[in-house]
């Protein structure tokens, strides 16, 4: 089957500004209580030993009472009564989950849009049936690839399939036109490839490379931390050299058919890397923000594989939607924050707000727009950068339109 790069653009633009953009806008401008999103990491087993990740590292908890089938359905039908439309799944890997096709389907039939976060290792292995659905049901799913170079992607996600299988689930989502963005992880195993990576993603026909550095804390709150996780990240000696690469991924995609999250690291990455993590009152944000939002609680609920709803993804769950079903989940959502909102409106901080990175960006952007008088110069940094990525989009596009002219270029 050809890939029609346009309906994989087209689908993972519109699924944007539906399941993203245009509810947080709202929310930011106009209010509202009903999150944009629902977050759900459906299992704890995995097939890959990431070492950044705690259930890669074997610090699992002794609890066995997982999400099932039917607890997914129940969260989508909540999910339809409040007209929530994005169901982001990860895991663990999220396709060991059993039933995860059947989860997208009903999904799908609820008008609930689903993003699947999974490593790779199994898609490939998936039937016609399965990928058909995947495609009907306007799945995008990312991949974690924290380099192309195999070395480093066996040393960074422990198996020396890690990549092959990944290489193997991307051309099979692509040949069955299902959107795929590739995720990686900067630590400092990868920081000096960035670039070459990136070079083999526009290779692949990968379209959107999205970056974080390592999470700091937990990824799994009931789970402790990996010891001593902070030296995972770039060293503070090879700043100059991860400048470098991100500075080249950021011209690069200027010309290219590839678009990052690169523009909007730039502002925090540094501050979020020297930052000592349990350090109290010190937080990396105050470097970048003087006053400081979180869009995450508003706007997410997070839901870990026992069920239990988080304050947020740092933070552990003390109630499980399994307890009581009679109530819904908007409202469980609401007790389950109420604390952490509240404390947040009061800019009392929990120590774990120094391990935020993978919604950081999002964070700032709506610390700018809720706090403009406060955050006026980031806010200033803002308007340039999202000035300069529409003037690189049009530039692009004309660069691009006049070498496919000149040369059939098709990449």
């Amino acid at each position: 089957m050809e890939i029609n790069e346009k309906e994989l653009t087209i689908t993972v633009i519109t699924s944007k500004l539906i399941r993203n953009y245009i509810p947080e806008i709202k929310r930011i401008f106009f209010g509202g209580k009903i999150p944009s999103n629902v977050s759900v990491n459906l299992t704890d087993k995995c097939n890959q030993s990431c070492v950044y990740c705690e259930i890669g590292k074997n610090c699992l908890s002794q609890n066995s009472d997982l999400l099932t089938k039917d607890d997914l359905f129940w969260i989508i039908t909540q999910m339809a009564e409040f007209r929530i439309k994005k169901l982001s799944m990860c895991g663990g890997e999220p396709f060991l989950f059993s039933g995860i096709i059947d989860v997208v389907e009903f999904a799908w039939k609820n008008n609930v849009f689903c993003n699947i976060t999974s490593n790779g290792m199994t898609i490939h292995k998936l039937n016609d049936n399965e990928f058909h659905t995947l495609k009907k049901c306007k799945t995008i799913v990312n991949i974690s690839v924290d380099s192309f170079n195999e070395e480093i992607q066996i040393q960074t996600r422990g198996n020396d399939s890690a990549l092959k299988n990944a290489l193997k689930s991307i051309q099979k989502l692509q040949e069955n036109n299902i959107p795929v963005i590739i995720l990686s992880v900067i630590s400092k195993y990868n920081y000096h490839d960035l670039y070459k990576s990136l070079i083999h993603a526009h290779s692949l026909k990968i379209t959107n490379v999205l970056y974080q550095p390592v999470i700091k804390y937990s990824n799994f709150p009931n789970i402790s931390v990996i010891k001593n996780k902070q030296e995972l990240n770039v060293s503070t000696d090879q700043f100059d050299i991860l400048f470098r690469e991100l500075q080249k991924i950021y011209l690069f995609e200027r010309k290219h058919k590839i678009n990052t999250n690169i523009y909007r690291l730039l502002p925090w990455i540094e501050s979020y890397i020297n930052i000592i993590p349990d350090k109290k009152n010190t937080f990396f944000f105050h470097k970048v923000l003087p006053k400081f939002y979180c869009r995450e609680i508003f706007t997410v609920i997070e839901i870990n594989y026992y069920g239990g709803i988080q304050p947020c993804g740092l933070i552990q769950a003390e109630k499980s939607i399994k307890d009581n079903k009679s109530i819904d989940l908007l409202t469980q959502w609401e007790n389950a924050t109420e604390k952490l909102k509240a404390d947040l409106k009061s800019f009392n901080y929990p120590i774990y707000c120094n391990g935020c990175c993978h919604k950081f960006s999002r964070n700032m952007i709506a610390s700018a727009f809720q706090y403009p008088f406060a955050n006026r110069k980031i806010l200033i940094t803002i308007f340039i950068s999202i000035f300069n990525r529409l003037l690189s989009i049009i530039l692009k596009k004309l660069y691009i339109k006049e070498y496919e002219s000149r040369s059939h270029y098709r990449c």
